[in-house]
């Protein structure tokens, strides 16, 4: 019975021994070890939901910039139309202006040009007068025949054809 009380004894020792083993460890080892775990399981985790946040926000910029793009790409054509508009307005006064203004220099000119004949058929008739007068004065003056007067004519009119 002895081996059967040694065996006992060894055994109740190793369960002692394990028991204050299992104690140590659990205080010494598994529980810095298990919270150190703990933490990096945190940390991993907030990692992981920072990364989501991210690429969420990621996504929504993008989304953002989209929208932006359509609406600056809306507003360019938008302004570039009205530009157009704009010009063909200014185009169209333009040539309205211009071709009142022709119009205007087409009648001042036809004026002058008017106002022009008349005074050459004025300075015409005065001449014409003037000549008929002198030619009167030099066939009184002369009292010569009809053929002396026929030739002072002539040299008249030759005179009047050379001036003009």
């Amino acid at each position: 019975m002895e081996e059967g009380t040694n065996l006992i004894i060894t055994f109740v020792g190793q369960l002692l021994n394990f028991t204050i083993l299992f104690f140590l460890l659990s205080k010494f080892v598994f529980k810095p070890l298990f919270k150190m775990l703990e933490e990096r399981r945190q940390k991993i985790q907030e990692g992981v939901l920072k990364e989501e946040k991210a690429e969420e926000k990621l996504n929504n910029l993008r989304e953002l910039d989209k929208k932006l793009k359509i609406k600056n790409e809306e507003d360019r054509k938008k302004v570039l139309l009205e530009a157009q508009e704009e010009a063909d307005k200014r185009k169209e006064k333009t040539l309205e202006e211009l071709n009142q203004t022709k119009k205007d220099l087409l009648l001042k000119a036809e004026k002058e040009v008017a106002d022009l004949k008349v005074k050459e058929m004025e300075k015409s008739k005065r001449e014409i007068v003037e000549n008929s007068i002198s030619l009167a004065e030099k066939i009184l003056k002369g009292n010569i025949d009809e053929k002396a007067n026929g030739e002072i004519i002539n040299n008249y009119l030759n005179s009047l054809n050379e001036k003009r």
